[in-house]
């Protein structure tokens, strides 16, 4: 219990420290308009002469066929300046990248060089090096750039929500919108951002992070399908669909599969910090109360799921894995569980390498609670998305607002891929899952939970990585 004990030891850390996040529920921009400044244009009908970039709330920006976007309206002129989007692997998001793993590839190839020549610029996505590779170093390697007056380390970072607060300490990418006032990037180039993600990257009333689309939840439980499949263990995703999937199931999966698993393999892995969040919300409970900033450890909800998950670790767990490891033995498939993201599959740094087929279900209810998910939520509360330097007066005039209109041209001006139709989110959703995971069961347990009714916005990681400044190890 060495490792469980000293998470729940840096817990009470975070209760002192809560208060210095001040995150604000209230940040989501949602004020009618989401930071669009009021232009919502005629609910559904064209403004004559109106670009999608200006008013999106128009029919034409739903088709493909009648998509207009106004570039570059900084009017800005980089005498053919290098623009740098820092990214971990550039072939997942560079188009021009030969290894692109994407979609869209020459549609997004094209719109690249048009934003390119409107701005007479150059962008290229450069991979973070070697000494910036993730977490801590990279929020150094970031705010060096800023503190220490680095050149050459970009003008937008592909970052995880949960280091904002960390950088803004060192004020070390730029404010956004501040919907306190209605102004700001967001406002001057009318993007509308998720109330889910709003709440992610904003702090005390002001946004740092760019998120495209709706927020979709990840925090899953995932398992090595072959496993399950040659040991002719109980489908997990299979038992969700069939509302069976609770703590009772689960725990009897786990022991069978204790029985049937060779020597050195383990029915359990993962991160026990990552497991208890996602077992606690799939009860209905929550560590964070934003409202009172507080981490509730004494909630008997959270209590109960700390009892529970401590037996679970006791007989089932692979305990040859670091408190800190994120794929392990799961990768090597010695373990049958993991908990994780969806990004983990399709990433070299991650469950890539793994040899075997990978689904994913929701955490288990609380005993009984499998059918009706009465009281059934999801965690939602970090993510991957962009900040940008903070910049009054670059090269050629280059400012933070100027990086914010390229970035925003580049990622929001491309056109839609067909004409939204009313489900195609959710139908575009799942062909992107079936894009990395093959089972079909699973794939409708996935399904099953994108109603923004099982969302819970869970700040903890964030917490914990403010304290921890970029780590929850510290």
């Amino acid at each position: 219990m060495k490792k469980l004990t000293k998470f729940w030891l840096s817990l009470i850390i975070v209760v002192m420290a809560f208060v210095i996040v001040g995150c604000d529920s209230s940040n989501n921009g949602n004020n009618g308009n989401n930071g669009n400044n009021g232009n919502n244009g005629d609910n559904g009908n064209d403004n004559d002469g109106v670009p999608c970039s200006t008013d999106m709330n128009q029919e034409k920006c739903y088709d493909p066929e009648t998509w207009d976007w106004e570039l570059n309206r900084s009017e800005f002129d980089g005498k053919q300046m290098e623009i740098k989007i820092m990214v971990g692997l550039a072939y997942e998001y560079d188009p021009f990248d030969k290894k692109y793993t994407g979609t869209r590839q020459t549609e997004r190839q094209e719109w690249h060089t048009r934003v390119e020549a409107a701005y007479n610029i150059k962008i290229k996505y450069e991979e973070y090096p070697t000494e910036a590779s993730w977490g801590p170093s990279r929020i150094q390697w970031i705010t060096e750039a800023h503190t220490g007056g680095i050149p050459n380390r970009g003008e937008i970072y592909l970052i995880d929500t949960n280091w904002i607060s960390t950088f803004i300490k060192a004020g070390a990418i730029s404010e956004l919108y501040n919907s306190r006032t209605k102004k700001g990037f967001f406002a001057d180039f009318n993007y509308t951002q998720d109330k889910v993600y709003m709440d992610m990257t904003s702090i005390q009333g002001k946004t740092y992070g760019y998120l495209l689309g709706e927020a979709r939840p990840d925090f899953y439980l995932y398992y090595n399908q072959d496993l399950i499949d040659s040991l002719n263990l109980p489908d997990p995703a299979t038992l969700w669909n069939e509302g069976k999937w609770d703590w009772t199931a689960f725990t009897s999966l786990l022991a069978t599969a204790k029985t049937k698993l060779p020597e050195g393999s383990y029915p359990m892995g993962g991160v026990a910090a990552d497991v208890i969040q996602g077992l606690v919300a799939a009860r209905g409970g929550k560590f964070v109360d934003q409202g009172l900033k507080k981490v509730l450890l004494s909630n008997p909800t959270v209590v109960k799921a700390v009892e529970d998950l401590q037996e679970v670790y006791k007989l089932y767990w692979d305990k040859e894995q670091l408190h800190s490891d994120v794929g392990g033995n799961f990768i090597s498939g010695k373990t049958l569980f993991a908990s994780g993201s969806l990004w983990f599959l399709k990433s070299n740094m991650r469950f890539g390498p793994a040899e075997f087929k990978i689904s994913a279900v929701p955490f288990p209810t609380e005993t009984g609670d499998a059918a009706a998910k009465a009281n059934f939520k999801i965690p939602v509360g970090f993510s991957a998305g962009y900040a940008i330097k903070p910049l009054e007066n670059g090269p050629n005039g280059l400012n933070s607002k100027i990086i914010f209109n390229i970035l925003d041209d580049l990622m929001r001006g491309l056109k839609p891929e067909v004409k939204a139709t009313e489900g195609s989110a959710d139908e575009r959703y799942r062909i992107w899952l079936k894009q990395r995971i093959d089972s079909e069961e699973s794939i409708e347990a996935l399904m099953s939970v994108q109603n923004s009714k099982y969302y819970h916005l869970e700040l903890l990681q964030t917490v914990s990585m403010t304290v921890g400044n970029g780590s929850h190890f510290k």
